[in-house]
């Protein structure tokens, strides 16, 4: 799996099955960039566990489907830090609804 984040053109990545994917960010007011990049990857990875994806196998076994759901759970937590000042990520409760 290979991701390229955009910022505000959203994110790209190659998988060996799922193929090529692209998913588009959300529209924010951006108020401070500092820590989207860390929170798209940890919300990534946040993602990739709960969908039981996480371990090489089954990461290798994801669905486009489900790859799409991960990039966009990804995209929105990072839109969310951007439209903060300072690396103030979402929590998982804000994320509800």
């Amino acid at each position: 799996l290979v991701i390229v984040t955009r910022g505000a053109d959203g994110v790209i990545a190659w998988h060996r099955t799922a193929g090529r994917v692209e998913v588009a960010a959300p529209a924010v007011k951006v108020v401070d960039t500092i820590g989207a990049g860390d929170t798209f990857q940890g919300s990534l990875l946040v993602a990739l566990k709960d969908a039981g994806r996480i371990a090489r196998p089954a990461l290798e076994a994801i669905s486009r489907d489900e790859l799409i759901a991960a990039l966009a759970f990804g995209t929105r937590c990072a839109a969310i830090t951007c439209s903060r000042a300072g690396a103030n990520p979402p929590w998982r409760a804000e994320l509800q609804g």
